[in-house]
């Protein structure tokens, strides 16, 4: 019984948190670059962590993350005195945010590369 209610509850917040980033306007203003940082927090352990791999001072980093907790509406870490542990929460958040994120360097590549091949493609035409 605490298994399938577990699994309801991470079902109840998977759907909140897909409906959050599914929103527009402003409403949900949610940006890419905090989903960044979230994981590269996640990722590094430590907010100052990921400042370090961010290049950045550690209080935007902290900022963003606790702006990030109060668009959702939920609490994403456990701060403890030498690192985050993820709140089941942020486990979910993480894990969507990594299908979320994926395209985007991906996306950015081919744009390039389109233009890139456009650009070529006018110059040998002109001459």
């Amino acid at each position: 019984l605490l298994n399938l209610y577990k699994k309801y509850l991470f079902y109840i917040i998977k759907q909140y948190f897909l409906y959050i980033l599914t929103k527009t306007g402003e409403e949900g203003n949610m940006e890419i670059r905090q989903l960044e940082y979230f994981r590269a927090v996640v990722e590094e352990g430590t907010v100052s962590g990921a400042a370090k791999v961010l290049k950045m001072t550690q209080p935007p980093v902290s900022y963003q993350m606790k702006m990030l907790e109060e668009e959702l509406n939920v609490q994403l870490f456990f701060r403890g005195t030498k690192k985050i542990t993820l709140t089941e929460a942020g486990k979910v958040l993480y894990a969507r945010s990594g299908s979320i994120l994926s395209p985007c360097p991906t996306s950015r590549a081919s744009a390039c590369a389109t233009a890139s091949a456009m650009r070529a493609g006018r110059q040998s035409s002109a001459r």
